[in-house]
């Protein structure tokens, strides 16, 4: 999948200025200021376009979703006695827990 990034971006440092929320419009995603921080790429089938465009504008919530659910099944696991982590990695993949760590890792 193509994104274009907005004319004016440093092609060096792809960080894109934009204020949250995030919102859908069409094959673009605009900031809360109205500018477009990403269109699809003309190649890409618009009904692929719009939804994408609307998964990348909810990723803010999605992330803090995620932390939030995080948080609760940690909660649950603590109280309830489960266990947490493995010994080896192959234990970890099957661990909730340690799936959610990772991802929030990742994004940090």
């Amino acid at each position: 999948m193509s994104i274009i990034i907005p004319s004016g971006i440093d092609q060096t440092d792809i960080r894109v200025p934009m204020q949250f929320p995030l919102r859908p419009d069409a094959d673009t995603v605009l900031d809360a200021e109205g500018r477009v921080i990403l269109t699809m790429d003309n190649s890409i089938d618009i009904k692929e376009s719009i939804r994408f465009a609307k998964l990348f504008a909810k990723a803010p919530q999605l992330w803090e979703l995620l932390g939030d659910m995080y948080f609760t099944l940690a909660v649950l696991a603590k109280t309830n006695g489960l266990n947490h982590g493995a010994d080896n990695e192959e234990d970890k993949d099957k661990c909730l827990l340690c799936r959610a760590e990772a991802i929030l890792e990742s994004i940090k």
